[in-house]
């Protein structure tokens, strides 16, 4: 398993058409979804990618669909939610929303673009690849659009266990050292310490 990035890295070279889509396998379309996808960026050729709500397997929204730069000031508030058992990127609106990133879960990037910025960044086994490449879109001049009237249900976007949490750890690691530098980066490889640990006391706590 050479990871996601690396994996579809292989499919976007592969492909021929205008547009490029990221999709998961335990992923279900809805209303015609990709269409519509197609559609809005046909309508709006500045834009560089967009992604659709995710839902979980009973309807409700998933959390992280979108969202901002991992800047520190973020990364503080985002995990003060989870202690919280809440999330930052809650979207109650059905206009286009301009986003630093979108999930790799299903997204969609003009060829253009994919051109301007490269492919996924292949040092990011699993996790935050996506938001890698947003960020480096929107730097490079190409618009993030989360769309949250388009919806996909994303049936494995539930739980997570050890191996996964241990990648997302090592990822957003990764993240901070390649955009703040490896002091940063220890900070948050110190705080992670610090929430896994808190995670593990109140999971114990629970009947």
């Amino acid at each position: 398993n050479a990871g996601f990035a690396a994996a579809n890295n292989i499919g976007l070279k592969l492909s021929q058409g205008r547009y490029m889509v990221l999709l998961n396998p335990d992923t279900l379309l809805l209303d015609d979804a990709l269409n519509v996808l197609v559609r809005w960026l046909d309508e709006h050729p500045d834009v560089g990618a967009a992604g659709p709500q995710l839902l979980q397997s009973d309807g409700q929204p998933q959390p992280y669909s979108h969202g901002n730069a991992p800047t520190p000031g973020y990364l503080i508030r985002r995990i003060l939610s989870h202690l919280r058992g809440g999330y930052l990127h809650k979207w109650d609106g059905s206009q286009p929303q301009l986003v630093d990133w979108v999930a790799g879960t299903c997204m969609i990037v003009r060829r253009e673009a994919w051109e301007a910025v490269g492919g996924l960044d292949q040092r990011f086994f699993l996790y935050f690849e996506d938001v890698d490449w947003g960020w480096r879109l929107r730097r490079a001049g190409w618009p993030v659009i989360f769309l949250p009237s388009v919806e996909i249900t994303h049936i494995g976007g539930g739980s997570v266990g050890r191996q996964a949490r241990r990648h997302y750890d090592r990822s957003l690691v990764r993240l901070y050292a390649k955009y703040y530098g490896s002091l940063p980066a220890f900070g948050v490889w110190l705080a992670l310490r610090l929430y896994r640990k808190l995670q593990a006391v109140a999971r114990r706590g629970k009947p």
